[in-house]
């Protein structure tokens, strides 16, 4: 599939004696990148539909009221368990009884598009954004889309085998994929996907793959 590379960032080396060029405005980045795009809102747009599922409902004439604003800014670090746990759980998030008992096995692709907070969904998010424009300007849409999910799909897999936590959910399997083959395309990859590539530090990508894996590895939950 060839792949569209006009829109690559110019290494700076070659942007002449004015230095690399202007970074592009957001909304331009991401129509040439729509597959980024897409996944992007689809995140961002459950994010919304989980954050609602938790937002308290009307109180009884009685009850104490609970104050919704006050729930929002304590998902900006967590979403509160007994009220998240229900609409993660509709939205697709893994959970290994319903894989084994159930057959839900749909939840596979379902769960890297879910975030349990804010903090979660931007740190992906921006986490997206850098790697997938590279990888849909090296390899193209359908090969993104592609590597994209059987990377969540393998990070799911491995947690239904290692994983303790009730639910597991992000995008990190699925970026970290794509950024696994942007570090060994950089490394390894045809002479002309390297130059393509050169912008990127192999160092410094190889590093960070570690770091994400190492606490993923360490940290509970």
């Amino acid at each position: 599939m060839a792949s569209d590379r006009s829109h690559v960032p110019e290494d700076s080396s070659s942007a002449g004696v004015d230095g690399p060029p202007a970074p592009e405005p957001l909304r331009v980045r991401l129509r040439h990148a729509p597959v980024t795009a897409v996944l992007l809102g689809a995140c961002t747009l459950l994010y919304a539909l989980t954050l609602a599922g938790t937002l308290p409902p009307a109180p009884a004439p009685l009850a104490k009221a609970t104050d919704p604003l006050a729930t929002a800014l304590a998902s900006l670090l967590t979403l509160s368990p007994e009220e998240s746990l229900g609409t993660l759980r509709q939205l697709g998030a893994l959970e290994l009884s319903r894989i084994w008992l159930d057959h839900e096995w749909w939840r596979l692709l379902s769960t890297g598009l879910l975030h349990g907070s804010l903090l979660h969904l931007v740190l992906n998010m921006l986490a997206l954004l850098s790697v997938g424009e590279w990888t849909e300007h090296a390899w193209g849409r359908l090969r993104t889309v592609l590597l994209f999910f059987l990377a969540s799909i393998g990070g799911s897999l491995a947690s239904l085998a290692w994983s303790e936590s009730v639910l597991v959910l992000g995008a990190s399997a699925g970026i970290l994929g794509q950024a696994g083959a942007l570090w060994l395309a950089r490394i390894w990859g045809p002479p002309d996907l390297r130059a393509e590539l050169a912008p990127i530090s192999a160092r410094s990508l190889g590093f960070l793959i570690l770091l994400c894996l190492a606490l993923g590895l360490l940290v509970p939950g």
